[in-house]
This record gives structure tokens, C-alpha cells and sequence, in this order.
């Protein structure tokens, strides 16, 4: 008997999986809420929450601060944090980064074998965010 393999999906198809789980993310936290401590500490660091999104935030993951992740600024600045917080993450322990890493992304719109790089395509997701 022979078992058929299911069909690779094609760069176009690998692109659209990957702005559809940015604009996922993006859209849960911003229908469910930022949590405070995360928050607070964006608005120390002049992140305009509404004009901005969250691409990516794990909580209290063992061995990690209770927050962390990375978040898309409205002045297209990539963040990566991680903050430790209250078990309700509402109040800062500590704040054990807050890196710019947007030079480490890519913008590149047509990539060999890839497509479009993470950078645009999360660019693309905060501007159709911001439209809506």
C-alpha cells in the first residue's frame, strides 16, 4: 500500500501561513489585553499600544521571566522583552531586557526559497492593523 505525502506548500503559501499567525497574535492580544506589566513598561519606552503590535508573547513559561517576547512599535521598531512581573502580571518585578532587534530582521520582499522576510511581512500585518 502506498502512502501519499502531503504536498509541500509553495513559497506564496508559506508566506500567507506566516502573516496570518503575525496578524493571529496581534489580533489576541489586542482583543484580550496586554497584560499591565507589559504595559506599563511599552509606555515607559513611548510604545503607543493602540498604533502598535504584539508578535509574539509568551507567559510564564518555566525558566523564563513571566513575560517575553516581541513586539512591533508603531514607528516599525522591533522589540524583544522580557519582563518579570506579579503571578497576575499586573505589577514590574524587573525588566531583564528591552532590545531594539529590528536591524536583525528581514525586510527583504523576495527572498530565494523564502518569499517575503518576517520583518515585512510584520510591517505589513501593523498596517492593515492600523487601517482597520
Amino acid at each position: 500500500m502506498s502512502r501519499t505525502l502531503p504536498r509541500q506548500k509553495n513559497v506564496q503559501q508559506q508566506n500567507l501561513d506566516a502573516e496570518h499567525q503575525i496578524l493571529l497574535n496581534a489580533t489576541y492580544w489586542r482583543t484580550k489585553g496586554i497584560p499591565a506589566a507589559l504595559k506599563e513598561v511599552g509606555m515607559k519606552h513611548g510604545v503607543d499600544w493602540p498604533r502598535s503590535i504584539v508578535i509574539k508573547l509568551d507567559v510564564d513559561f518555566p525558566g523564563m521571566p513571566n513575560l517575553f517576547g516581541l513586539l512591533l512599535t508603531s514607528q516599525a521598531r522591533f522589540i524583544r522583552f522580557e519582563i518579570d512581573a506579579d503571578v497576575k502580571h499586573q505589577f514590574v518585578k524587573s525588566v531583564e531586557a528591552w532590545t531594539d532587534v529590528t536591524e536583525e530582521q528581514n525586510f527583504n520582499l523576495n527572498n530565494p526559497g523564502t518569499g517575503i522576510g518576517f520583518g515585512a511581512l510584520a510591517i505589513q500585518v501593523l498596517n492593515a492593523m492600523r487601517s482597520d
